[in-house]
């Protein structure tokens, strides 16, 4: 097998010593292939600058004393009425808008790092698996995926929760790529079955099932599953 190399993109909050991207990077690099993280900087609002938090902190708290305001002059459901149609605009004009810019923009991140790099298989957990699934899906790519709990329905229902979260539309008809999916029974945020559904939808792919593992999969890199994953996923481009 000559010299290969991978593309990490990463999840939300993810840097690059973080442990799954750092382990991998020494498997990989151990091996004599490349290995390349994509610092992508998503955001989950549309202010992503230093002050993001700052902003939509307070357009929450006067979401909030606006509810407690008419609580107190108008009436209980007056003051509830007002902090839900308050918290929703926010959510919508806030998250919403965010998540969408910021997706699009890691997507164009991701898409001209495959074209720098011309990596031999892409590897991504949470949002940047969702965005592998994403080059697939849109730029029908056969690399080999190795796709650690990807939030792609999530980042469907927080760019739009009136619209119900729908698989890939490449479906059985994608070009054909491995594709191993690895997640855990208890993820808080990436239910099980939407990965399930996915590997269901998607041509030549494998499900690994862990346990107790929650959202960030760290036990997967301590048991070596990752690893072993990932250098077989290079491997197969061989095959």
């Amino acid at each position: 097998m000559g010299r290969k190399s991978v593309l990490y993109l990463h999840g939300f909050q993810e840097d690059e010593v973080s442990p799954k991207p750092a382990h991998l990077r020494a498997v990989v690099e151990g091996a004599g292939h490349a290995f390349h993280f994509v610092p992508l900087g998503m955001y989950l609002t549309r202010w992503h600058s230093p002050i993001r938090y700052g902003l939509s902190s307070g357009v929450g708290l006067c979401c909030l004393l606006a509810g407690a305001a008419a609580w107190t002059l108008l009436g209980p459901w007056w003051g509830v009425g007002l902090y839900a149609a308050s918290m929703f605009v926010l959510k919508n004009s806030v998250i919403r808008t965010g998540v969408s810019r910021s997706y699009e923009e890691t997507y164009a991140i991701a898409a001209a790092a495959v074209e720098e790099h011309q990596p031999d298989v892409i590897a991504g957990f949470s949002w940047g698996g969702a965005l592998a699934l994403e080059l697939k899906n849109r730029r029908g790519d056969t690399r080999p995926l190795l796709l650690m709990a990807p939030a792609y329905h999530l980042l469907q229902r927080l760019r739009d929760p009136l619209v119900e979260p729908r698989p890939p539309t490449c479906g059985k008809n994608a070009p054909h790529g491995a594709a191993v999916f690895i997640h855990s029974d208890d993820d808080p945020l990436v239910p099980m079955a939407e990965t399930e559904a996915l590997a269901e939808h998607l041509p030549n792919t494998t499900l690994h099932r862990v346990e107790g593992q929650g959202h960030p999969l760290w036990g997967t890199v301590e048991s070596g599953l990752l690893q072993k994953t990932l250098l077989d996923l290079l491997r197969c481009t061989d095959c």
